[in-house]
């Protein structure tokens, strides 16, 4: 799962389901962990553990949006006991997709894997604008799943397996029950929302009690970005397949509009604006109570406060002029 900050939400929902922001945070407390410092552009390595990290091996790979490597290196790591190590600005090279990926991979002097990490990035002209992922491919994955079960737990070893050339991004696991169809709840997985480059694969445990199977086969649900997967099946140990209710083809239809939500760049940032209390029941400002007790309007009241801002180049706002002046003037009942 990637740590990126882009991920912001509950770790937990009111149905003790896991969400993303749980796997990003379990991995960046890793006890070694590799990052990519999102304000220097530094791939660093923090190294939380008693004893120096000596003889390892950073790989930092970036990935064009059709799944090529645009550049890769390997950087020998010794990072000191409780410090965080910076391996050096992250080079761009020419002619970047407008979307593209940093993978990076922390091996030890075994050449066992001890942290990764994976990014998706827009150009600098336009950072914010991700529209080019909706140009992935669909990836189809590769499943296949081993069960064994001890004291009361049934453990699932799911190993997803991207033999496209494409990149898979967040691949997501839900556990239900075969004929039913309903998620098991509460579930432990060690990892989720992964994304697999080219020929990668993850294994992923998934915990869950027996009982909560209520007799029936697991059977793991299968989602993502851009993501599907071949069906998989064992007569008694679990299935796997696509989760078909997660695709936009099978969302109903609301009939609600859908509005582009755009921005502009404002080319002379304002320094202040203007906006009053509107007829609010308290003005937080100049606390006139609006409202008398009958609930009409009471008199003739005008606030406007002006608020001082910063000074900032490369604001963005909604389009709109730069002072914004709100009046409001209410008559005498």
């Amino acid at each position: 799962m990637e740590s990126s900050s882009k991920i912001k939400t509950r770790s937990l929902d009111e149905l003790r389901h896991t969400n993303a922001s749980l796997f990003a945070v379990q991995e960046a407390c890793e006890p070694v962990h590799i990052v990519l410092n999102e304000k220097t552009g530094h791939p660093m390595v923090i190294n939380n553990r008693t004893e120096a990290l000596t003889d390892a091996k950073a790989n930092v790979a970036i990935y064009d949006l059709d799944g090529k490597i645009a550049s890769e290196s390997d950087v020998k790591v010794t990072a000191a006991s409780s410090a965080v190590t910076d391996l050096g600005l992250l080079a761009l090279p020419d002619n970047l997709s407008p979307v593209y990926f940093v993978k990076l991979q922390l091996h030890d002097a075994d050449g066992q894997l001890l942290s990764d990490n994976f990014y998706w990035y827009a150009a600098a002209t336009h950072p914010d604008n991700m529209h080019a992922l909706n140009q992935l491919p669909t990836v189809t994955l590769d499943a296949k799943v081993t069960r064994y079960d001890t004291g009361g737990k049934c453990l699932l070893n799911v190993t997803l397996y991207n033999p496209t050339s494409h990149i898979a991004v967040m691949a997501h696991l839900q556990l239900c029950r075969q004929n039913s169809g309903a998620r098991v709840l509460p579930v432990y997985y060690t990892d989720n929302y992964v994304s697999l480059t080219p020929g990668k694969s993850k294994t992923v445990t998934i915990e869950a009690a027996q009982s909560d199977l209520n007799g029936q086969k697991p059977f793991i649900d299968v989602d993502g970005w851009n993501v599907a997967v071949k069906p998989w099946s064992s007569s008694s140990h679990a299935a796997v397949a696509l989760n078909e209710d997660a695709q936009v083809d099978h969302w109903p239809k609301t009939g609600l509009p859908i509005v582009p939500y755009t921005y502009v760049d404002a080319l002379q940032p304002a320094a202040s604006f203007k906006i009053s209390c509107v007829g609010d029941d308290t003005c937080g400002v100049c606390n006139f109570r609006s409202l008398n007790a009958s609930g009409r309007l009471h008199g003739d009241f005008f606030c406007t406060v002006m608020f001082s801002l910063p000074e900032a180049k490369g604001t963005r706002q909604k389009k709109s002029k730069n002072i914004l002046k709100v009046k409001n003037y209410n008559k005498k009942e």
